[in-house]
């Protein structure tokens, strides 16, 4: 075990290093290279301390426990030696079934998945608390405007011109009368964008 471990920390070919780790896959060729190619393909992440960490695992090889799903959908046990042990569930994992960082730990597939779906809900939830406020807000706006929810937008025009006049800051006023009408007015317009954009979405749909 030490011998391995003061070998791995030099820096060591790869040539090398898959004679090293093929002494732990019972001479298994295939395997070897498989990983020494999902070695190089992680490149800078490939430290002295990754190697070591992956290749004392192999000395007490685990098989990977992540179940491997094909493009169809159908699952099957992955037949690849296990690098790593997942963060967060324990589970062990090939590299094609985790993510790892440059310290060499991870965290498997199947906890990504679930947290991948977690994301999905929250961001579900999400969307339909917005529908739901901007559902109010039309509401709100067509209130404000003085009018029903099945107002067309020509009538919320037409309401939009009537009430800018009705309420124009500029007329002769007190002060106090001017500065509720100022109020109102910028409910005014802002309901009435509320409501543009609302018929205009509608009309895209």
């Amino acid at each position: 075990m030490n011998d391995l471990l003061n070998k791995l920390k030099t820096t060591v070919p790869w040539a090398t290093f898959g004679e090293v780790i093929s002494q732990h896959l019972d001479q298994r060729v295939d395997a070897t290279r498989e990983i020494v190619d999902q070695l190089k393909q992680w490149g800078a992440h490939l430290t002295s301390h990754a190697l070591s960490k992956w290749s004392i695992a192999l000395v007490d090889p685990h098989d990977c426990q992540v179940p491997h799903i094909g493009p169809e959908g159908h699952i099957t046990k992955c037949q690849a030696t296990a690098l790593l042990c997942c963060d967060i569930c324990s589970r062990w994992s090939c590299l094609a079934h985790c993510r790892t960082d440059w310290m060499a730990d991870g965290i498997c597939a199947v906890c990504i998945g679930d947290a991948k779906a977690r994301h999905r809900s929250a961001q579900s939830e999400w969307e339909e608390q917005k529908a739901k406020r901007k559902q109010r807000n039309i509401g709100a706006a067509f209130r404000t405007l003085k009018l029903k929810p099945s107002a067309t937008l020509t009538e919320v025009k037409r309401q939009y011109k009537t009430l800018v006049r009705q309420y124009n800051a500029d007329m002769p006023q007190s002060d106090k009368q001017r500065a509720r009408n100022t109020t109102r007015l910028q409910k005014i317009n802002e309901a009435f964008e509320v409501l543009k954009e609302h018929f205009e979405s509608t009309e895209a749909a």
